[in-house]
């Protein structure tokens, strides 16, 4: 091989390397936001929003939980599921609204401003 050729494979990795990262980081940041709303909202129970908040909690102190806290979610999970639906999909819905929002706001350009001293 050439190389040019090795050159052009190892840019291709890293950018699709670079590709993965970028959505993977996209997707956690959803996920965070999404918890963080269904920890606020008046909408869900407030001891299911008590579960979700010392979930998470437990998942920030470093210290062992032998898998606790990942039960506990996934059954708060499934109580919104399967007795929350509606109000699971209101959320999750305004949730990817503003993340559309924010990620839309981002790639346009500012808009100009006219300068008052030009005719």
């Amino acid at each position: 091989m050439h190389w040019w050729e090795l050159t052009l494979a190892g840019l291709g990795l890293a950018s699709v390397l670079a590709a993965i990262a970028i959505t993977f980081r996209t997707q956690m940041m959803f996920a965070a936001r999404l918890a963080r709303t269904l920890m606020t909202d008046q909408r869900v129970p407030r001891p299911l929003r008590w579960i979700i908040g010392v979930s998470l909690t437990i998942k920030v102190v470093p210290f062992p939980d032998f898998g606790v806290d990942e039960v506990f979610l996934v059954v708060v999970g499934l109580v919104l599921v399967v007795f929350y639906r509606p109000v699971l999909r209101a959320i999750l819905e305004e949730t990817r609204a503003i993340e559309a929002a924010r990620v839309g706001s981002r790639g346009t350009a500012a808009p100009k401003r006219e300068d008052p001293a030009s005719p």
